[in-house]
């Protein structure tokens, strides 16, 4: 095989691969003009390697001047077609002059074609094509030199004028691609054009093809680091092509009627299919892309939120700090007041100061509440361990709430089963007390009348410390039960008893009691029928021993 033939076989090679990669890209947005156009560029590109495929074979010399005259205006239709792109891709809208640009092109092209003022005759030397230039030849040259340097002085100043702005509009796979073009086109002009007008040597024309390469190259190199297509799209289009090139071969060696017919709608029926399939997999990329975007979205989203959730936490932790020093010197004058440690105050002024006192009292409880929730949230919260008989502990938080245990009027009991362990845990004993405290109060609130029994006891299967209130009070409706230890979360029937509750006590109660590796959950036959709150606590010892 001589190296002319191997250049015609690289010509078949870059007139499939200038097909697949034009139709690669307008599939990948059909309706985005800058895809049509390079799309355009790729088949006038692809109508000029044939026809010079064509010039170079064919050696009879009217079918000769036939298809020189088409290379030279698919040739000239390309430097617009190039020019074209350029504008669609750098966005400059279409105006009087690009229908000027239209008309000149569709009038050279013509003339080019059809009459002998720029290719007036082409020879046969020997293995060599010389063409014989038409009088109108430098106004072909022109055509073809603006159109390119135009483009490039198009996209030089965009480059320019946006690094200036600092705006990357073009900072995308395409612009490799762009590029390929600008310098494919550019070496073509000189090998095709000015080295045989100017210089008599038309040696390098019938290699102009293979320059190509370049684009390719830059094209390639766009579609793997900047990802202009997907792989799954490329995949799907290359099995298609193949077998249409496949199905074409059988239908151009047909020699009986029939195989030609049916080789020919074989042909058609695969385009048609290869298409359709080709379609059907550009549309799931893009709803896979649009899905991956919204992903995308929602994380930056969900991280903004974060954030937000994070600075209120912060927000209230200072803000509830602030009110804590303030509200603990109200209480503590209206106490010392109450107390006469301030001198004997009147019954009238003594009923006022004892509601400011409980008011304040209740306040402090709610400023609590939101300081620890915001000190959980923010990962604050210091927990000092060290043993603790819990039995103790709740006998001394059951003395100290006495006087209000005896102001509701309850029957109010304690028990603790004489179990085989001493009661001892891991403990903050402050925050411990305070969730034993709230558990206890919770029950009373909505207790109206009747009892409220607390109990101790272990389980020896689990080896659990077991702390339990039981009432009679309002209860808990059964799909309020899952809720319960939730931010803000309180049952329709708890505002009708008690309307100061908050929500929070119970979600407070179990975050600290998580933190001391325990559980707590409520159990309630329903409305009415009264409530348990049962904490469990493991021993000090099987702490040391995980």
């Amino acid at each position: 095989m001589c190296i002319r033939d191997r250049v015609y076989i690289l010509y078949a090679i870059i007139v499939a691969f200038n097909f697949f990669l034009g139709t690669s890209i307008l599939l990948d947005n059909p309706q985005k003009e800058t895809n049509r156009s390079f799309f355009f560029v790729i088949l006038v590109g692809m109508g000029w390697v044939i026809s010079l495929y064509y010039y170079y074979i064919i050696t009879d010399s009217q079918l000769i001047l036939v298809v020189g005259r088409a290379n030279f205006a698919f040739a000239a239709l390309s430097m617009y077609a190039m020019y074209n792109f350029i504008r669609n891709f750098i966005s400059i809208p279409f105006s009087r002059i690009q229908s000027f640009f239209i008309l000149e092109t569709i009038l050279l092209t013509f003339i080019t074609i059809v009459t002998p003022f720029i290719s007036a005759q082409e020879l046969i030397v020997g293995s060599a094509r010389v063409t014989e230039f038409g009088a109108l030849y430098f106004l072909y040259l022109v055509h073809m030199v603006f159109y390119l340097s135009y483009a490039i002085g198009l996209l030089i100043r965009r480059i320019y004028r946006n690094r200036k702005e600092r705006v990357d509009k073009v900072g995308n796979g395409i612009k490799y691609l762009a590029a390929g073009v600008f310098i494919t086109f550019f070496i073509v002009i000189i090998t095709n054009v000015i080295l045989p007008f100017f210089f008599n040597y038309s040696n390098l024309q019938n290699y102009a093809p293979l320059y190509t390469v370049i684009l390719f190259g830059l094209s390639a190199y766009a579609i793997g680091k900047h990802h202009l297509f997907n792989l799954k799209v490329i995949s799907t289009e290359i099995f298609t092509y193949i077998l249409w090139f496949f199905v074409f071969i059988r239908f151009l060696v047909a020699t009986e009627i029939v195989d030609i017919w049916l080789n020919l709608g074989l042909l058609i029926l695969v385009i048609v299919v290869g298409m359709l399939l080709m379609r059907s997999v550009v549309r799931e990329v893009e709803q896979r892309e649009k899905i991956e975007k919204l992903a995308t979205d929602l994380q930056k989203a969900n991280t903004h939120l974060t954030e937000l959730d994070r600075q209120k936490s912060e927000f209230v932790s200072f803000a509830t700090h602030q009110l804590r020093a303030p509200l603990t010197a109200m209480k503590g004058y209206a106490s010392l007041l109450l107390e006469g440690d301030m001198g004997e105050l009147a019954a009238a002024a003594r009923e006022g100061v004892s509601r400011i006192f409980e008011s304040t009292k209740t306040l402090v409880h709610i400023v609590d509440d939101y300081l620890n929730i915001s000190r959980i949230e923010l990962g604050s919260m210091k927990y000092m361990f060290e043993p603790v008989n819990f039995k103790s502990m709740v006998e001394d938080v059951i003395a100290e709430m006495k006087p209000l245990i005896d102001k509701t009027g309850l029957k109010f009991s304690f028990a603790a089963e004489t179990a085989a362990t001493d009661y001892v845990i891991s403990a903050d004993r402050d925050k411990l007390k305070q969730v034993i405290a709230n558990v206890v109060d919770n029950s009373m609130k909505y207790t109206p009348q009747g009892s409220v029994a607390v109990s101790l006891a272990y389980d020896p299967k689990r080896r659990m410390i077991i702390f339990m209130v039981k009432d009679t009070g309002v209860g808990i409706p059964p799909e309020m039960l899952p809720q319960l230890f939730q931010k803000f979360s309180r049952a329709d029937n708890a505002n009708k008893v008690n309307i100061r509750g908050t929500g929070l006590g119970l979600f407070v109660a179990k975050q600290m009691i998580e933190a001391h590796h325990g559980t707590i959950h409520a159990e309630s036959p329903g409305e009415g029928k009264g409530s348990s709150f049962i904490v469990e606590l493991p021993l000090q010892s099987d702490l040391h021993s995980t």
